[in-house]
């Protein structure tokens, strides 16, 4: 635990660094009050970094200190065994109850000065570093902004994925997932559908058999596939039941005029369950490959 004194009356001289003349650092710390306070570590910025107070320092037992002759602040480290990254010297400060060797700039200013990328003090258990700083492991420096989530030590847009997803993957509460899949995965007898885990419908395996093999037959053309809509299969088992009732093809679809969500409709006879080898897969497989070899309708011109 370090010891922190209130105000800017505390002179803490450098012993044997010469930078260019008599040159003083005074620590700073702008705790309120005047009486002695105490500090249990440090707020994680690295060497150099700018500060106000010895709280902002990397660990408890580094400081915020000042250039006397230019009034720069800037945090400095303790000395490891004595030494300090490359333009750095270790000095020995003392003063108000404080005595500690830390790495300053050798120059006496951090503006000339390049920082080490590394860490000093080395980083402890659970923590990483990062421009110079220690942050906790997959945490970020500097920290994240509004609408961003931290992913592997870097800010991404609060949703986003780190690394980036590949082609045929959506990125889904951070984590890279097959496009259409579920993240996290469906629980309980739910279904993944357009990436959203919904409880499945009477006939739900029936429903996405029908637009796989719809979608088989698409890409024999190059042509992309369909992915499921709730509205549609909702109007189309409503247009289903209809036209069944009625013994009319199509007439659900006309007196709607679509519903609002269909343009077209391609419609299976009223078949039995003596079609398909008395199964529904069966009997969409064979109404589809009717439909297949029935092939586009023929074009028409108009003169």
């Amino acid at each position: 635990m370090r010891r922190a004194t209130a105000g800017l009356g505390g002179l803490l001289a450098l012993a044997g660094l010469a930078l260019g003349g008599c040159t003083t650092i005074i620590y700073v710390d702008r705790h309120d009050g005047g009486a002695a306070a105490q500090s249990d570590g440090g707020g994680g910025k690295g060497l150099c970094a700018p500060c106000e107070t010895h709280d902002d320092c990397g660990g408890p037992d580094d400081y915020c200190l000042r250039n006397n002759n230019t009034d720069e602040v800037f945090c400095a480290v303790t000395c490891q065994g004595g030494a300090c990254p490359d333009g750095f010297t270790c000095v020995h400060i003392s003063g108000s109850g404080i005595e500690a060797d830390q790495c300053v700039p050798t120059t006496g200013s951090c503006a000339d000065t390049p920082v080490p990328t590394g860490c000093a003090p080395a980083c402890g258990a659970n923590e990483t570093c990062q421009d110079g700083s220690c942050v906790p492991t997959g945490g970020c420096n500097p920290a994240c902004g509004a609408n961003e989530t931290c992913q592997n030590g870097t800010c991404v847009p609060a949703g986003g994925c780190n690394p980036a997803c590949q082609s045929g993957q959506t990125c889904q509460n951070g984590t890279c997932v097959p496009t259409g899949g579920c993240n996290p995965a469906c629980q309980g007898g739910q279904v993944c559908q357009n990436g959203t885990c919904v409880t499945p419908a009477p006939y739900e395996a029936e429903l996405q058999h029908c637009v796989d093999v719809i979608n088989q037959y698409r890409a024999t053309n190059g042509r992309p596939p369909y992915t499921r809509s709730a509205a549609i299969e909702a109007y189309a088992a409503e247009g289903a039941q209809y036209d069944s009732q009625h013994g009319s093809a199509h007439g659900h679809f006309m007196a709607t005029q679509g519903g609002g969500v269909a343009w077209a409709e391609n419609e299976i006879p009223g078949w039995d369950m003596s079609f398909g080898n008395g199964s529904v897969m069966g009997v969409i497989d064979e109404g589809l490959q009717m439909m297949w070899d029935e092939g586009p309708a023929a074009a028409t011109t108009t003169t």
